[in-house]
């Protein structure tokens, strides 16, 4: 195990894959931090998880300047358990070649689906009610329904990432650093 440095925040990474592309390299990592610092890692994600917006940090003792990639976390007791990618800045640089992407998103496409019609189905259930039992001014009803940039973004990370149990997660989508190896 090792520690890498974000700034203040500490993160645990347990293993790890290098791989190497010609475009430049990403790190796979199963990592664990800290509940107490966890908000302040996803502060931190949520900057430095888009194309042009880069950290640098010691990763295996040497100098990495990047961002974030793919992110799948759950919580067991007071530490979060997290997949997390560090992708090279490199992989960022425009190619003649078809379209780099060094991760994927599956989780994030089935929570996505499953939470947006859930929500959909609640929202358009919580109008007729509100409309039909209740008397509001347009302010109000208003109020309710419009939500602020910075809590739709960490919203968007928890859909996109947060699963029920990691380890059980990556096992069946055999994702396992170990099935990644071996593949």
């Amino acid at each position: 195990m090792m520690e890498v440095k974000l700034g203040s925040i500490k993160l645990n990474v347990i293993d790890y894959i290098e791989e190497n592309y010609e475009e430049g390299n990403t790190f796979i990592t199963d990592s664990e931090i800290d509940a107490a610092q966890f908000n302040d890692f996803l502060s931190f994600y949520r900057e430095y998880s888009v194309v042009g917006k880069y950290f640098e940090t010691v990763f295996p003792d040497r100098s990495f300047y990047g961002r974030f990639g793919q992110l799948l976390y759950s919580q067991n007791d007071n530490v979060f358990k997290l997949r997390l990618v560090f992708v090279n800045a490199k992989c960022d640089q425009p190619t003649n070649k078809k379209s780099f992407n060094p991760v994927t998103f599956d989780s994030e496409y089935i929570n996505l689906l499953n939470k947006t019609a859930k929500q959909d189905i609640i929202i358009e259930n919580l109008k007729e009610l509100l409309l039909s039992k209740f008397s509001f001014t347009d302010s109000e009803i208003e109020k309710v329904f419009t939500v602020d940039n910075d809590t739709l973004i960490s919203k968007r990370i928890e859909i996109r990432g947060k699963v029920k149990d990691l380890d059980q997660y990556l096992k069946e989508d055999k994702s396992r650093l170990d099935d990644i190896r071996n593949s």
